[in-house]
């Protein structure tokens, strides 16, 4: 695989952008020692270039929209897309795979992908360092998350010493993970590793290689997994736990110039979520084209659990929000005294349900 800087790849098959980061050890660009903004600049300059296209789709407004990974999460973005619900609302919309909330996040500071499918954490870690995102909804607040693991893994204590695989650094897999293993008394970088694999499918192979004892897998993959002979060490989407996994984010600079906007995504991702619960066959056809899974127990299996985390009206979960909080503030004290509120926007859905477009969607059964 060539070595990519902060780039675009060109197109898959699916009909969206991929973005890369460099492979190149010489040219990686260091997270740790560049702040937010100025790497949301570096971004968006080389991606803006990459994916511009001149002037307007027959008077549809134009933007790209970076989502962090192709899960079941995601599907109403995809089902929008493909049942034409974003013309239908007025916009062109280009979706761009960023792997990693983190990546997804820089898009949005840089500029050039001013609404993005973001989560609770990179969105509270970007404001602590100055900028000022909104959550406008909640795509999914629930963890589905499962820890699948190799057979030589049957303990907590077993994790000492190994690496375990998370599809990016900052990612909800990531924090996930770190949130169960701190309820274990387990400590990343201290008691074992953390590994970016880039993907649900590459975890997986991780797994097989050995080059991890384990990792987490989203709801999509898990029946693979489990057929595939790995042990699932801990369910998460059982347990209640209330994070910000995914949600609508942009700024609010962007909210307020751009207010009618904002309001025709929300909206062409409520018709969605209408449209996954209503044209179940249709739904899980696009998700196994972008997800490249054939499985017909996993699609069903994915299928009904997010028809229950999907929300007619998405409001964002600030239960969620508190638990990431609480764990951002265990390295950076400011997050204490962060205002979780300033991190949400309400006014689009409140807009949204006041106008009785969900009821008429639903046949008036709000």
């Amino acid at each position: 695989m060539p070595a990519y800087h902060w780039i675009v790849s060109g197109t898959s098959g699916r009909g969206i952008r991929v973005f890369r980061m460099n492979r190149n050890p010489k040219l990686r660009i260091s997270l740790a020692h560049c702040s937010w903004t100025f790497l949301g600049i570096v971004v968006s300059l080389l991606f803006t270039a990459t994916v511009a296209r001149s002037g307007e789709a027959a008077g549809h407004r134009r933007l790209a929209v970076a989502y962090p990974a192709v899960t079941g999460s995601f599907a109403p973005f995809f089902i929008a897309r493909e049942l034409g619900l974003y013309t239908k609302h007025g916009l062109d919309i280009e979706l761009v795979l960023a792997a990693g909330s983190g990546k997804v996040t820089l898009l949005l500071i840089g500029g050039s992908s001013p609404i993005v499918i973001g989560s609770g954490t990179s969105t509270l870690r970007a404001n602590l360092s100055g900028s000022d995102l909104v959550i406008v909804a909640g795509v999914n607040n629930k963890v589905g998350f499962s820890l699948f693991t190799g057979p030589k893994i049957r303990s907590w204590e077993d994790f000492r010493g190994k690496t375990l695989g998370v599809t990016a650094i900052g990612s909800s897999s990531d924090i996930a993970l770190r949130y169960i293993l701190k309820q274990q008394g387990l400590i990343p970088g201290k008691d074992l590793r953390i590994l970016a694999t880039g993907g649900h499918r590459e975890t997986l192979a991780a797994i097989k290689q050995e080059l991890v004892a384990g990792g987490m897998i989203t709801v999509l993959f898990k029946p693979i997994a489990r057929a595939e002979g790995y042990r699932e060490h801990i369910d998460l989407s059982t347990s209640g736990l209330e994070l910000q996994t995914s949600a609508l984010v942009t700024t609010r600079r962007f909210a307020e110039a751009e207010s009618e906007v904002v309001r025709r995504f929300l909206s062409s991702f409520i018709e969605a979520v209408h449209a996954y619960k209503t044209r179940k066959n249709e739904a899980k056809g696009i998700i196994a084209k972008y997800a490249r899974v054939t499985d017909s127990e996993a699609l069903e299996q994915n299928y009904v659990y997010y028809f229950g985390i999907f929300k007619e009206l998405p409001v964002p979960t600030l239960a969620g929000l508190k638990v990431e909080q609480e764990m951002i503030a265990e390295t950076d004290s400011k997050a204490r005294e962060y205002d979780l509120r300033r991190a949400i926007d309400p006014t689009f859905l409140q807009q949204i349900e006041a106008s009785g477009f969900i009821r008429k969607l639903y046949g008036g059964e709000r």
